[in-house]
């Protein structure tokens, strides 16, 4: 309601004073039941929301106290998330350096093994020189001693022989073993590479961990910015709901004082009100009477009306009837003249034939007859 004063009713409202928005009333004549009326409830929705401005204060602040709240979980779950990633990282880091630690080892046993097949090829090497050494002395001794095939007179060919075997043993069990030592340097070098791939991949999601824990730090650096300032906005607002607080009980205690003024008027709107009830009813009866006349007089219009519609159809049959009835005379009348302004002519003609020339006066009169 507006803070100017509206004459010519019961109550005449302005403010209080220039801060408050409180509402002050007092009696004037009585002038209408009705005016009284709108204007008792006017005045009662007035006082009825004295603390609109606060209620809208503590809307905000409870706003502004549920956003500060999701932050700070959004804060809390991202310092969780961050925990985790760098728990994970830490992880990755542990296996990043035990696969390099079993990576250096196997290339440690890979060269230990590469060496030893080395020091295998050599004596390889060595075995079978000696192997084609004595193969060419004995070979050498045969020819010399052509005649002389037993092998118990030559015990050195016999020894010779011996060591052959003895060394072709050791040459197969050489290459045996070092067989196994490719398939096991083999296998160490799949491992290997197996592992540098994996040490690269965990290598690879600790980078992007790294990043990803920036990220949610640069996130969590800005919400903890936000809910400062959120914080410190709470407790303006905070201040400010308490000022609204203190000026609701000074409105609280105005609104008690107008409700207990406003009992008196209450009671006498009451009365009025009962008054214009039963005026109303009075009228409704009157109305209910009359609109039963009504509704009789307008049931007894349409009746008249059917009847008026009927006798405007018969009538207009009957003139369609005579109509046509004239028009078929007409026609008949037309067809006769034409007859006898033909029966006329021929008649002229022939007594123009018969009597010759009529005098000008004999003409005009049989004209006249015509």
């Amino acid at each position: 309601m507006s803070g100017q004063a509206k004459t010519g009713h019961k109550w005449r409202l302005r403010p209080a004073s220039s801060n408050n928005r409180c509402m002050t009333f007092w009696r004037k004549p009585k002038q209408g039941g009705i005016d009284c009326k709108k204007n008792f409830i006017k005045l009662t929705k007035s006082t009825s929301r004295p603390s609109c401005r606060t209620t809208v204060c503590r809307h905000h602040l409870l706003k502004q106290r549920k956003s500060l709240l999701a932050q700070k979980m959004s804060c809390s779950s991202s310092q969780q998330l961050c925990t985790q990633y760098e728990s994970l990282v830490e992880g990755y880091k542990m296996q990043v350096i035990k696969t390099r630690t079993e990576a250096e080892d196997s290339r440690v046993k890979i060269e230990e093994l590469q060496k030893e097949n080395q020091h295998l090829r050599k004596q390889v090497s060595e075995a079978e020189k000696t192997v084609r050494h004595c193969s060419r002395a004995a070979y050498g001794h045969h020819c010399t001693t052509s005649g002389i095939t037993s092998k118990e007179q030559f015990p050195d060919l016999r020894s010779s022989e011996q060591e052959l075997q003895e060394s072709n043993k050791q040459l197969l069990n050489a290459e045996r073993r070092l067989g196994h030592l490719n398939e096991t340097i083999a296998e160490l070098e799949a491992k290997l590479k197996q592992r540098e791939l994996e040490a690269e991949s965990r290598n690879e999601r600790v980078h992007g961990l790294h990043d990803e824990n920036r990220q949610l730090q640069l996130r969590l650096d800005t919400a903890q910015r936000q809910a400062c300032e959120g914080e410190k906005e709470a407790a303006k607002k905070n201040a400010t709901l308490e000022e609204c607080r203190e000026r609701l009980t000074e409105r609280t205690k105005e609104v008690k004082e107008l409700s207990q003024r406003m009992e008196s008027g209450l009671a006498e709107a009451r009365g009025e009100a009962e008054q214009l009830r039963e005026r109303a009813m009075v009228k409704e009866k009157a109305a209910a009477s009359q609109i039963s006349e009504l509704e009789s007089e307008l049931s007894r219009m349409r009746v008249v009306i059917t009847s008026l519609r009927r006798e405007k159809l018969d009538v207009e049959r009957q003139l369609q009837s005579k109509l046509q009835d004239t028009r078929d005379r007409l026609e008949h009348a037309e067809s006769t003249t034409r007859s006898l302004h033909s029966y006329v002519d021929f008649l002229k003609a022939s007594y123009a034939s018969v009597f010759g020339d009529i005098p000008v006066s004999q003409r005009a009169r049989n004209r006249s007859f015509l």
